[in-house]
């Protein structure tokens, strides 16, 4: 027969699963709209001399957001839009910069999803969010990577 010591165990496991699970599915959510706020704002990339001028053109960059859930705890987004006339592929262009059609000016990136996670600083909000449960969470930073850790 099973202790109480481990029953309880069980029971914590059980609710910090279901704990974590939630506010993995609202930071997403989170992030989902955060990441169309800043394709749509036309100030966003103000920094890189963006004044007055979202990323949204056609439109085809934002609505070509698709969101996978890859299990549980992970989801992926991805975009790519397609130019009808040519069949080009431009989110890389958008994220990463471009040479002007026809010049040899330089066009920033514009690393939307990066921003998106830096605006909302989401491993900070998952932790914070655990910790209002009552998990003692902190966040361990590395040079390579953020952490989280229950």
């Amino acid at each position: 027969m099973a202790s109480n010591k481990s029953i309880d165990k069980s029971k914590l496991l059980k609710r910090l699963k279901k704990d974590v699970k939630k506010i993995y599915a609202d930071a997403i959510a989170k992030y989902n709209l955060e990441v169309d706020r800043v394709i749509e704002d036309p100030n966003e990339f103000s920094n890189l001399g963006f004044v007055e001028q979202d990323i949204v053109d056609t439109g085809r960059l934002r609505d070509s957001k698709v969101i996978e859930t890859q299990g549980e705890l992970s989801t992926r987004f991805s975009w790519d839009p397609v130019d009808p006339e040519t069949g080009y592929h431009y989110a890389s262009a958008v994220f990463w910069g471009f040479n002007a059609y026809g010049s040899s000016n330089f066009v920033p990136g514009r690393p939307w999803s990066e921003r998106a996670v830096y605006n909302l600083d989401l491993v900070n909000y998952i932790s914070e969010r655990l910790k209002k449960k009552g998990y003692k969470a902190k966040v361990i930073k590395d040079d390579t990577r953020t952490i989280g850790k229950v």
